[in-house]
């Protein structure tokens, strides 16, 4: 299973999201996109096991390739 998550949600961060579902799951790939990246939030996300961390914008070709990646992983 790949999951896209965004960082900025309402009501809840994509960090806590992320945290939850490599917890749950954690054979499952994450690819993070947001428009908001920083060397300490890529960290994090590397810390807690997500797959690629994509920042907007991005082509699409790039989403398809990562996620084709992940997918085999």
């Amino acid at each position: 299973d790949v999951v896209l998550l965004d960082l900025k949600m309402p009501g809840i961060s994509g960090m806590e999201v992320l945290e939850i579902l490599k917890r749950d799951n954690p054979a499952i790939q994450v690819i993070i996109i947001t428009g908001y990246a920083s060397i300490d939030l890529a960290v994090e996300a590397g810390r807690l096991g997500v797959f690629h961390f994509l920042c907007k914008p991005f082509a699409p070709e790039v989403l398809i390739a990562t996620v084709e990646k992940a997918a085999k992983a």
